[in-house]
């Protein structure tokens, strides 16, 4: 059923009764062209021009003949017709001359562009002559190009230039590409560029259909919410890509003790495998990192580890922690309390002592007779070893003193790393120098001391090993961290990032403390603790027991030393974590001592590693190189989409709804300081869909800023 739209004459379909509108065949000629001069019986279906005289009735059926064309003339700026634009029924359209013949060599201009020359404000464009028509008849004015979608032309854009242009999208895809055809032609032309689109509407819809069943006032809301700058908002996405699922860690690998004590921590505390697993570890790690060192080929190795766990908060965490750490706890507060009774003693001799030195002295008269009188004597007591096996948050300086003059083989252990990466140690005056730090005790190396206050000393003989427990985002930070990156401490850790086990959880009515893996575990851990650690002249300098790899298991490593290798080149499976790719073969080694040292009978016997350790630690290093790749693959570890994600969140807290350019830079996050910088950061945002440029800026701190944003968050 045809409607008085068809005819493009726009009235009130929803009034009824009788109305007064503008004329399609006359009123654009005249001067008075918004005047209504056609009169409209909508309930009699009827219609009269008082000024042309043009009138007709709807068609209750197909063609009827003349009266169903619709004819729209398209004017030169005199409003002299240039050629028209037909519809027939029921949806055929040509173009031809007012005369009705071919069009040829005829200019092409938009439709009402008399009307568009003389207005002022903002302009419609518009799919079509009908939906010109329809903004009319609300005193809006709109343009379109004749023959629809695809075609404006490049010599329109010279009647648009220093206008507020507003592109209506039709509801389809002819409709978006032709919004966005028009909007790179007039870019830089006009003022600034805006799009309404209509996806309530069906497919097809267009701004006619909209009004049929909304006020002009609901369009003006819609342009009202829409940013200008002649582009879309893109799609929003998370600016990093969703990790892929992570595989089972291996626990089979780690052995009988280790591996029962992961499995029934897992079922009991229901925390993720991998994290239980990696908690093991490293506490068995530093069990057997004073005991032994690795050699191959007469290099020596020491057997410390670094282990980074990431889970979210809620993820039990600290109570797997607490678990695994269990016996180096309780040998901890042995040691304290020995310490204690030691301290005491030291206390009383070094005074004797010092009465007894200051008595020969006084007795002795010269320089020969005093020497040989405190050779005598003999040297002063030692003070007792600090007690200490765990730390959580030191500085280096806090570390390297503790090695000194306390225990030679420590753990750096955190079930909240991120007081650890976000303390003083690692604050930006101190974090290389921490990281180069930890890594020389990862090397083994020799710790080196000069100071002016305390003088200088040369320590040997000193193990370290780390597990750090963190959040994701405290993950980030690391692993985007291109210091530690290019510093070479990322590659010394061995990370996990499991799946969660939040919601899957049920209570079970289980004592920890009675399974027998768990104490087997217990157990063996705190038998190698209490097994003396072979030292040199000094009570905490190491000299640990020199264990080799047997023929095959020799064979075995160097398989896997030589397939790393392989996966290292630049298009190899390796080439985006080879720093730790490198030092994989050496982990696996690492690894292994662990797996035999927890297994052998007695630790001080110890001296050879079997092939199925090496097996087990090449299969244990194969996954967390997969673990590698997985955070660095999904971007967790892109420095830039860090930043990115930083500036999304300062956005998020202040609430921002607009930022200029200059704002971000002056009062976003410290990290973002210049302009260039908060521009491509920016830019990163808008792909992503957080945020769309305002071409026309805002006032802020009373100057007009000519970059800034609308933000999405």
């Amino acid at each position: 059923m045809k409607t008085f739209a068809d005819f493009g004459i726009h009235i009130n379909e929803i009034k009824g009764g009788n109305q007064k509108t503008t004329c399609p065949k006359c009123s654009h000629t005249r001067q008075k062209n918004t005047e209504p001069c056609l009169s409209v019986n909508h309930d009699e279906g009827v219609y009269y021009c008082h000024h042309c005289d043009w009138k007709g009735s709807l068609p209750n059926g197909s063609d009827s003949g003349h009266d169903d064309h619709i004819i729209y003339n398209y004017c030169d700026e005199s409003g002299t017709v240039l050629y028209q634009k037909v519809r027939a029924y029921p949806k055929k359209f040509w173009l031809q001359k007012p005369d009705g013949g071919k069009l040829s060599g005829v200019r092409r201009v938009l439709y009402r562009l008399p009307e568009l020359i003389n207005s002022t404000g903002q302009v419609f464009i518009v799919g079509g002559e009908k939906d010109v028509e329809t903004l009319r008849t609300h005193d809006l004015t709109a343009t379109t190009n004749d023959n629809g979608e695809g075609n404006w032309r490049s010599e329109f854009n010279q009647f648009l230039k220093d206008r507020d242009v507003v592109i209506l999208e039709d509801n389809d895809e002819k409709g978006r590409k032709h919004g966005k055809a028009v909007s790179q032609q007039l870019k830089g032309v006009a003022k600034s560029i805006r799009f309404v689109k209509f996806p309530e509407l069906d497919k097809g819809g267009d701004v006619t259909d909209f009004l049929a069943s909304h006020s002009v006032d609901d369009l003006l809301r819609k342009l009202k919410n829409v940013a200008g700058g002649g582009m879309e908002w893109q799609e929003q996405k998370p600016l990093y890509r969703s990790l892929p699922e992570p595989d089972q860690f291996p626990v089979d690998a780690l052995g009988n003790i280790l591996g029962g004590a992961v499995e029934t921590m897992s079922e009991i505390i229901q925390a993720p495998k991998a994290i239980c697993a990696n908690s093991i570890l490293a506490s068995a790690t530093l069990a057997i990192q004073g005991h032994a060192n690795v050699v191959i080929d007469g290099r020596v190795r020491p057997t410390s580890n670094f282990f980074i766990s990431i889970g979210e908060s809620g993820e039990r965490k600290s109570a797997v922690d607490r678990e695994a750490l269990k016996p180096h706890s309780d040998f901890q507060e042995e040691l304290r309390a020995n310490h204690k009774n030691e301290l005491k003693i030291y206390c009383r001799e070094a005074e004797a002592y010092k009465k007894a030195k200051d008595d020969v002295l006084k007795k002795s008269k010269g320089y020969d007779e005093k020497l040989r009188a405190l050779e005598k004597l003999g040297d002063e007591p030692v003070s007792p070893l600090l007690p200490f096996v765990i730390s959580e948050e030191p500085t280096y300086e806090g570390l390297v003193k503790s090695l000194e003059q306390g225990q030679p083989s420590q753990g750096l252990f955190s079930d909240e790393g991120g007081r650890f990466i976000g303390g003083h140690g690692m604050n930006s005056d101190n974090a290389l120098k921490t990281a180069s730090g930890l890594s020389g005790l990862w090397d083994g190396k020799p710790i080196s001391r000069m100071r002016a206050g305390d003088g200088s000393s040369l320590l040997v003989g000193r193990r370290l090993s780390l597990h750090l427990m963190v959040q994701p985002n405290i993950a980030q930070m690391i692993l985007s961290n291109s210091m530690l990156i290019e510093q070479g401490l990322l590659s010394r850790c061995l990370c996990v990032y499991p799946k969660s086990t939040a919601g899957t959880r049920k209570y079970k009515s289980i004592d920890l403390t009675e399974s027998q893996p768990m104490r087997a575990y217990r157990d063996r851990i705190s038998e190698i603790l209490h097994t003396s650690h072979r030292t040199g002249d000094t009570e905490n300098e190491l000299q640990p027991y020199q264990v080799e790899l047997d023929s095959d298991a020799k064979q075995v490593w160097q398989m896997f030393h030589n397939k790393v290798e392989e996966q290292l080149s630049s298009f190899g499976q390796l080439a985006s974590i080879k720093g730790l790719g490198n030092k994989a073969p050496e982990h696996a080694l690492r690894v292994a001592t662990v797996l035999a040292g927890v297994d052998t009978p007695r630790i001080s016997n110890f001296s050879k590693i079997s092939n199925g350790y090496i097996r087990n630690s090449t299969i244990l290093t194969q996954y967390y190189l997969g673990e590698a790749l997985r955070s660095f693959n999904s971007g967790v570890a892109d420095p830039i989409l860090q930043e990115a994600n930083k500036l999304l969140e300062w956005l998020r807290t202040e609430n921002k709804k607009v930022v200029t350019l200059s704002e971000v830079y002056q009062y976003g996050p410290n990290s973002i300081r210049d302009a260039r910088k908060a521009r491509n950061l920016m830019e990163i945002l808008v792909e992503h869909g957080y945020a769309l440029p305002l071409i026309n800026g805002v006032e802020f701190e009373g100057k007009v800023r000519r970059e800034a944003y609308e933000v999405r968050v």
